[in-house]
């Protein structure tokens, strides 16, 4: 998060503190320890007004409770190379040979000597690395690119590397990983069905992310200086169920923002567009395909039904607004992709883009103007003045607004700048299932879901107990993404289950692809951090529990076990754990 914080006065260039002060607003940031070292990188219109805060500062807190001992040492750092990541280029004072003045050297790049403007002013950003640094660029900055360069390929502007579950480098891996997170958790955020990540491209266009940049500093400066929240609705005129309408939008943004965001200041966020791939390379290179506007009298022939484009009708030219559209519901993008293959003769994919939404104008007028006291349709029309996106909450089956007092299936994000989204990734995925997923019926007295990465041999274990657990439901996942997946699906019917003490948890010890050796302990801090789940009872089943034991937590309902006879006593619900893995005894062993 810290690499996406940026402030009109003050840029951080890696992690670093920034003092809290009324002249620049600012609160107290981080601090960084490298090598016992406390190291702040710093620009802004006036460093020499932050250093002495710092320095001001810091020695209050000495002479407070050190005696006044000296804890400052100031170094200055070469301001080009600060820019890089993991570099701290220290410059030294060197007489010029000439006069009396001290010019300063940089340790890199040859020794070069700094210019008079280089050391009062600093120099200008440079795009290329300070992009790879913020939350929109790679999780492992500048080593993402440097690994493997004979992975990148390059089309027009975009170069581009395919990332598959099989990485070994780490920087490759993370970011795979992330994207795979980050998929599980749209899936997730809705009743959808069940998707399986094939490959990620990712795509790095300097052009693009550098004017990315540039509105993204745009932005956050107009709001720092407005002071405004970009929650606001300017439209005191409106009836309370409208305005409650339009509360209710902005309320639902808000929490998707807090989930995947790094600066709600300008509202930056993630979002899915699923399309033909040449659109998606196309929009990767050239950023997003923002339609034409649409003249007066094109207009009105759109409200009458009666625009024609190439001879064909046009149904719908925008109906929340003539943009480019992103959802962060997978499952509806994935069901307009469904729609858009039964005519395409071209691959079709998914892109998952940054986006800065600014000011966002909750939609809730239907493009269907069906009665006389509704707001105006924005259908076709342009970006609504004072603002800087669009936001609407929709419903199956037609994909309308979602009236006040029902909960939306999907949302639509409608941008009108090409500068300000980002194109990242194109994912490929399937649809995969999760074996018994069916719905949990009445006659289910029990569930237990058994988190494992071997189907194959899980599975087949399943079918043997199935005749054992006649009236208990084994849910398999093949990863903690996918369980949680399936959790939140049916979490009102599993809760109920978990007060009669009928669901609990089955992990294996390591799965390769979901957090290695970490993969139980994963498992057990989501499910004891989740005020939902935190009473369910988890139990650690591997062959192996050397290294494991100490996660035993019987207050927290957490077992370990290489024992058959206490996994299958565990899974039937029979029995209270207590009994099952002999709590009584393992307290003597414990103090033994």
């Amino acid at each position: 998060r810290m690499k996406g914080y940026h402030h009109p006065e003050f840029k951080l260039y890696s992690n670093g503190i920034i003092v809290s002060n009324s002249q620049s607003g600012v609160g107290l940031i981080h601090w960084r320890e490298l090598d016992k070292t406390i190291v702040s990188i710093v620009q802004g219109s006036h460093p020499r007004l932050l250093q002495e805060l710092i320095m001001t500062s810091i020695m209050e807190v000495s002479q407070e409770f050190f005696g006044g001992s000296a804890l400052i040492k100031t170094t200055y750092l070469c301001p080009k190379h600060a820019q890089l990541a993991h570099c701290f280029p220290i410059v030294t004072g060197h007489s010029n040979g000439r006069t009396d003045a001290t010019q300063f050297k940089c340790a890199l790049d040859g020794g070069h000597f700094l210019t008079d403007s280089e050391c009062a002013f600093g120099v200008p950003y440079d795009y290329k690395h300070l992009n790879s640094n913020l939350l929109w660029g790679p999780l492992n900055g500048e080593e993402f690119y440097r690994v493997s360069r004979e992975k990148w390929e390059t089309r027009g502007r975009v170069k581009f590397t395919r990332l598959t579950a099989e990485e070994k480098e780490v920087a490759r891996k993370r970011e795979f990983e992330r994207v795979v997170d980050l998929f599980y958790k749209f899936v997730g955020k809705y009743d959808q069905p069940d998707f399986e990540i094939e490959d990620v491209t990712y795509l790095s266009n300097e052009w693009l992310e550098s004017r990315f940049y540039e509105e993204y500093q745009q932005l956050l400066l107009t709001a720092t200086k407005k002071r405004s929240t970009q929650f606001e609705v300017n439209s005191p005129l409106e009836d309370d169920e409208i305005s409650k309408q339009r509360m209710r939008t902005l309320e639902h943004l808000q929490r998707y923002l807090g989930r995947v965001s790094g600066s709600e200041r300008v509202n930056l966020v993630l979002s899915w567009h699923a399309n033909i791939e040449s659109f998606l390379w196309s929009n990767a290179e050239n950023g997003i395909y923002v339609p034409e506007a649409l003249c007066d009298d094109e207009l009105e022939e759109l409200d009458k039904q009666k625009l024609f484009v190439n001879g064909k009708p046009v149904a719908d030219a925008g109906f929340y607004g003539r943009g480019f559209y992103t959802t962060q519901s997978f499952g509806y993008a994935d069901w307009y992709l469904e729609n858009k293959k039964k005519d395409a003769v071209e691959p079709t994919g998914m892109m998952l883009c940054w986006s800065v939404l600014g000011k966002v104008y909750p939609v809730i007028e239907n493009p269907a103007r069906m009665d006389p006291n509704d707001p105006p349709s924005l259908h076709g029309r342009g970006l609504k003045e004072g603002y800087d996106s669009h936001y609407a909450l929709v419903s199956k089956p037609s994909y309308h607004i979602t009236p006040l007092k029902m909960e939306p299936d999907a949302d639509e994000l409608i941008h009108f700048d090409k500068h300000k989204t980002l194109p990242r990734y194109i994912v490929r995925y399937k649809r995969t299932k999760i074996s018994n997923h069916s719905e949990i019926d009445e006659q289910t007295k029990g569930v237990v879901v058994w988190i494992d990465d071997k189907p194959q041999s899980t599975r087949e274990y399943i079918s043997k107990l199935t005749p054992m657990l006649p009236l208990v439901m084994v849910v398999h996942a093949v990863n903690t993404a996918q369980a949680k997946v399936w959790m939140r699906r049916h979490q009102l019917k599993l809760v109920e289950l978990l007060k009669q003490k009928k669901f609990r948890i089955v992990t294996n010890r390591c799965r390769e692809k979901d957090e290695g050796e970490y993969a139980a302990t994963s498992v057990v801090e989501w499910i004891k951090r989740d005020d939902v789940w935190k009473e369910t009872p988890v139990l650690i089943y591997c062959r192996f529990t050397e290294g494991i034991l100490d996660l035993i937590n019987h207050k927290r309902q957490v077992f370990v076990t290489c024992e058959v006879h206490q996994f299958l006593e565990f899974v039937k619900m029979e029995k209270d754990c207590k009994k099952i893995f002999g709590i009584e005894k393992n307290k003597v062993l414990h103090k033994t």
